[in-house]
């Protein structure tokens, strides 16, 4: 499919007296996965969500299967990607000064709706996006760019709920914080971690989110079972189901084990 637009005609072509024409894909061969994320299978267990360049592509596990293109919407290459658990939403960051996020409709992808599949535009990074992370109750994204900021946002109404200075690059939600009571009081637990040697390699930081007050705030988690001399960059994270432990994965090609003191 071509498409001849004369306003973006290549100098030589308009000397020439031609017309520069712009090619669509039609398919996108090949995986770098360069990107954060950049390969995520949906909760049918058939069909993965990927990168490729500027754009997304949605295709089934079996060898020729149709592709679904997500194009136009970046403006600069993706460097991260996330699918919301129950894989209704996902969403995508881009390098570049306007690094936006993008949040997506993934049932109108999948059913090629005509209707837009961007729930919103989050536009408040600087610089190239490192992670996404959707909350487990979908409600929330946590957004960690190049310009050393994090965000947490609302995703129905795209406000920011709170934000913070940050060092690291591998970030993930926790369990929600609980009263004597055993029910929820609005606070949620994140960690964070990045990496070097001494101290800072056997580190991570403990987030406490408050929404009613749009505040979030951090405490040091350490280990002392490790050696401090190696060289670590954590780049997953993972709270165990009952919230006591955090593991830690570095390109050490070792788990760092933290615990964690969630206390009503």
């Amino acid at each position: 499919q071509r498409r001849v637009h004369g306003d973006n005609t290549h100098p030589a072509a308009r000397f020439c007296g031609m017309s520069q024409p712009e090619i669509s894909p039609c398919q996108a061969i090949g995986f770098s996965g360069s990107a954060t994320n950049a390969l995520c299978l949906l909760p049918d267990q058939r069909t993965v969500l990927r990168v490729a360049g500027s754009m997304l592509v949605v295709e089934g596990l079996d060898s020729g299967s149709p592709q679904i293109l997500v194009r136009g919407a970046h403006t600069e290459k993706i460097t991260c990607l996330a699918l919301a658990p129950s894989g209704r939403l996902a969403a995508s960051g881009q390098s570049g000064p306007n690094a936006d996020v993008l949040v997506w409709d993934m049932g109108r992808i999948l059913s090629r709706s005509s209707q837009s599949p961007i729930v919103c535009r989050l536009s408040e990074h600087n610089v190239g996006m490192l992670r996404l992370e959707f909350s487990p109750d979908e409600r929330m994204l946590l957004t960690l760019g190049a310009d050393n900021r994090m965000y947490i946002w609302e995703i129905a109404t795209a406000r920011i709920v709170a934000f913070s200075a940050i060092t690291h690059a591998c970030v993930c939600w926790g369990p929600p914080e609980l009263d004597v009571k055993q029910n929820q009081t609005g606070r949620r637990f994140l960690c964070s971690a990045g990496g070097g040697t001494g101290p800072t390699a056997v580190q991570a930081f403990l987030w406490t989110l408050d929404q009613h007050n749009s505040s979030l705030a951090s405490s040091v988690l350490a280990t002392s079972s490790v050696s401090s001399t190696v060289q670590r960059t954590y780049t997953a994270l993972a709270f165990t189901p009952d919230g006591r432990f955090v593991l830690a994965g570095s390109q050490s090609s070792d788990v760092i084990v933290f615990q964690v003191a969630l206390a009503p």
